[in-house]
């Protein structure tokens, strides 16, 4: 049987096609009767929403982790889960975790020679963190056995019975793109699916840590901006944070709040450097070393608008812009038929020309006999026509 998510779609397509050719009935067996339901909010039993990390990660929900690669947030995963299996301290903070297990699903790095030894310098109780390996597939005719990859559309189900009979406190999964099962950008799916982990979530009462990438827009202005795939997989989900290495401190990594719908009052974000630590088999292996104190001096997007090449190269560029326009303007004002003819043989996009004469401050102007438009900078005035309106708009 193909379970396929194309395959599940086609099938409850073909199942609605059925029902409405048949008068109703589901093919053609039987009548479905469909109605609203609905709960008067006196019979609902308020609850307390339990932090198993506060700022982090709560019981129940699901977070997301972006960030670009290299800045150890699969390690930050490893170390969280090594806490809970032995029950320690939180990193940050006067609490502690529950010794209790963690379930891993995870794509980029090697049980054998990167996870393990991580577990281990991390004083993970190896026991206590378990790695799904993928579906395994039994052929009914030749009882031949076969492994298939997680696709979560498909298999969450599967996935919810193993952490019913483990009762992990933490599922990590790792990356999204891996095993979603469906483009993440296609914005249905991943409604659908974020949905479907999220009641997962709060059926077992388990924390999710989805962990994704950036995705190096050079025109974000925003974090929540540079997160990849469909804008409604930060949407659907109550805690959204980041990582970063810190602008000022390459060596210091920073995990920082875009979005907390739960704890408003958390407290800031996160930092923690990568050290190195003996392992008897594998040699020096990464580890974390946290700090004590919560980051609360810089926020998500000033510590990650920029940072990518993307948007490194970018900024350059506007640079080099400036830089050409103050030249251009140092001394009087100029043109504006001279500037972007000037600009055009550059290879320098209106845009971009705009961007950077109100970067600079500079002013647009009619200026001369036929009030021809010109550009200065604010240090370059003309009192003869101080107190008429400006521009910048124009494209002359």
């Amino acid at each position: 049987m193909n379970s396929s998510p194309d395959a599940l779609r086609e099938s409850a397509a073909k199942a609605a096609g059925d029902k409405q050719a048949n008068g109703g009935r589901a093919n053609g067996a039987r009548e479905l009767e469909a109605h609203l339901e609905t709960i008067p909010a006196s019979q609902i039993e308020a609850k307390p929403i339990v932090p198993l990390l506060p700022g982090m990660f709560y019981v129940g929900k699901v977070t997301i982790i972006a960030g670009l690669p290299g800045d150890a947030k699969s390690l930050l995963s490893i170390d969280i889960a090594a806490r809970i299996s032995t029950g320690s301290a939180w990193p940050v903070g006067a609490g502690k975790f529950a010794q209790a297990r963690a379930l891993m699903l995870t794509a980029e790095d090697d049980p054998a020679d990167t996870i393990r030894p991580r577990l281990d310098v991390a004083g993970a109780n190896a026991d206590l963190v378990e790695l799904i390996k993928g579906v395994s597939h039994i052929d009914s005719l030749t009882g031949a056995r076969a492994l298939d990859p997680v696709r979560l559309m498909a298999d969450l189900p599967l996935i919810e019975k193993r952490i019913e009979e483990l009762k992990p406190a933490l599922f990590i999964i790792d990356p999204l793109t891996s095993f979603a099962g469906s483009d993440t950008e296609k914005t249905a799916d991943m409604r659908v699916l974020l949905d479907l982990i999220g009641k997962m979530a709060a059926r077992a009462g388990i924390a999710i840590l989805i962990i994704t990438h950036l995705n190096k827009r050079s025109d974000a202005r925003k974090a929540m901006q540079m997160i990849a795939g469909s804008h409604v997989i930060t949407a659907a989900v109550r805690v959204v944070l980041v990582t970063s290495r810190d602008p000022n401190n390459r060596q210091r990594r920073l995990v920082l709040p875009t979005k907390n719908n739960i704890d408003k009052d958390a407290g800031g974000g996160f930092a923690f450097t990568v050290n190195g630590a003996p392992h008897t088999i594998c040699g020096e292996t990464p580890a974390i070393a946290w700090e004590r104190e919560r980051v609360t001096d810089i926020s998500a997007d000033d510590a990650l608008i920029d940072q990518t090449p993307r948007a490194q190269a970018a900024v350059a560029k506007a640079n080099e812009v400036q830089d050409w326009l103050r030249d251009l303007l140092r001394f009087e004002p100029v043109a504006a038929a001279t500037m972007w003819a000037q600009a055009k043989e550059k290879g320098y996009g209106n845009n971009r020309v705009r961007n950077a004469l109100k970067a600079i401050g500079a002013a647009g102007e009619p200026l001369g006999f036929r009030g021809a438009w010109h550009y200065r900078l604010p240090r370059v005035s003309n009192e003869a026509t101080q107190g008429k309106g400006s521009s910048l708009g124009e494209t002359r």
